[in-house]
């Protein structure tokens, strides 16, 4: 073999690595539970609450800002200097006073007492036991159950909770979590394969509510939730007491939302890259790169091809979502229609629609609770 020979065949093996290494920290980026990223937090009055500006922070509305040792409601803008943002502190809980930064996100309620009364259960499921929240007695015919997202919780959810209780404050609200979001059962690697498992953690959060009484059950889910809810009313043994869905900012074109994360990060040739993304996490010779125990099928997981979905269906999303891009989402709702309508917010980030517009989004959902309740 020519000197020439071997420099070309390590040269094509470094590329090789070099294309699998990158592949699999893509891959890991999309299919990895992480902490959300930090804020800095620059100093507190009596009455507001200093942080580093950028675009999150500057967004209008109410929001949370949670650290390790607290969680503060943050409200409107005050002063922005470019530098930093003064807002105003609407409540505390815990040491939130010592902490130097935090993840600044749409999560309002640090407890869920904030938004009534509950209890503690914990649903069975096959990947172990999971908490859940219940709002609401057993006995109820009307159940609603609210379905997190990706890199979320369940306090993440309580906003939804918050927005039915004027129409559907007589059900029994079911905040559920699920394998690997740091509250249910956790994973092997710490990854999801987008609600492709965790549907049957869900499921069984169903079985539960049609064991206490429920025969009529809406699915509020958000992001990836409104995926894992999807999944549910084709796989569910449970499919038939679905009445209806209230999706936010719902993932229902994964392919789509890796490409405009692509071009979010600046990646060259992005719609190029989410395929090949993609392609690396359907293979079962390459999704074990990114952690994944089985590869992803996206085929499953896109509801933008017609006649999926069979029950009323009210979807809400911002134009200003840099996630998962409204174009998606409208695409769903035409695949759907005339079951699925769109509620389409002003420039909210992800699933921050209520926070920006909160009497806006309970008046969506009302208006549609209402219809959908006395048909």
């Amino acid at each position: 073999m020519t000197n020439a020979l071997i420099v070309a065949g390590a040269a094509a093996a470094g590329a090789v690595v070099l294309t699998a290494a990158a592949a699999s920290y893509m891959g890991r980026m999309l299919v990895a539970w992480n902490w959300p990223e930090s804020t800095k937090i620059l100093g507190f009055t009596d009455d507001t609450i200093t942080l580093k500006s950028t675009p999150l922070t500057r967004y209008p509305g109410t929001y949370g800002l949670r650290t390790p040792t607290g969680h503060a409601r943050v409200g409107g803008i005050v002063s922005d200097d470019g530098r930093a943002v003064v807002r105003t502190l609407e409540a505390e809980h815990g040491d939130i006073r010592s902490a130097v930064s935090g993840a600044f996100d749409g999560d309002i309620h640090a407890i869920p007492d904030e938004v009534g009364p509950y209890s503690d259960v914990i649903i069975e499921t096959p990947a172990g036991p999971a908490p859940a929240w219940q709002f609401g007695p057993d006995g109820n015919d009307l159940w609603v159950l609210h379905v997190h997202g990706f890199q979320a919780d369940r306090n993440n959810v309580l906003r939804m909770v918050e927005a039915m209780l004027p129409t559907a404050g007589a059900a029994t609200h079911l905040v559920v979590s699920y394998r690997g979001d740091g509250q249910g059962p956790a994973t092997p690697a710490g990854t999801t394969r987008l609600g492709l498992d965790e549907w049957e953690d869900v499921d069984a959060a169903l079985a539960y509510a049609a064991r206490h009484g429920a025969t009529r059950i809406i699915m509020a889910g958000w992001s990836m939730g409104a995926a894992i809810s999807l999944l549910i009313e084709e796989r569910s043994a449970y499919r038939d007491l679905i009445i209806g869905n209230v999706f936010v900012s719902p993932a229902t074109d994964w392919i789509a939302t890796m490409r405009t994360s692509a071009e979010r990060m600046g990646i060259p040739l992005p719609a190029a890259a989410s395929a090949f993304i993609a392609g690396v996490l359907r293979s079962p010779l390459t999704s074990w790169l990114t952690g994944l125990r089985r590869p992803v099928d996206f085929a499953e997981l896109d509801w933008t091809r017609p006649r999926r979905v069979h029950v009323p269906t009210l979807v809400i999303h911002s134009v200003g979502d840099l996630t998962i891009p409204i174009s998606a989402t409208r695409r769903f709702v035409e695949a759907g229609a005339p079951l699925v309508e769109l509620h389409e917010t002003r420039r909210a980030p992800h699933t921050r629609e209520y926070n920006e517009d909160p009497e806006g989004v309970t008046l969506a959902v009302s208006t549609w609770l209402t219809r959908v309740l006395v048909a």
